[in-house]
């Protein structure tokens, strides 16, 4: 089973957690951490540093992946231009 995490101003989904093999029945935030139990008898402890470091790597991914659409548009632009 998965938590999604959400930004609540977007709304738009940031990640996934994945590790439960079963229903998750509960969801806390303690000491700097999100603990998650389940039906399937675990408790997952998700370290927030390192899902923050994970969501900002997402995003710098994004920007990358965005930039370079960019360019390719850009790009077949200038190719557009060039025939005319």
């Amino acid at each position: 089973m998965k938590i999604i995490v959400w930004n609540i101003e977007s709304g738009k989904s940031m990640d996934i957690l994945s590790g439960h093999e079963n229903s998750i029945t509960s969801i806390q935030l303690a000491f700097g951490d999100l603990y998650s139990g389940s039906y399937d008898h675990h408790i997952i402890c998700w370290d927030l540093d390192t899902l923050e470091e994970r969501l900002e790597e997402k995003e710098m991914m994004r920007q990358v992946h965005i930039e370079s659409m960019q360019i390719e548009v850009w790009k077949r632009q200038l190719k557009s231009n060039a025939g005319k």
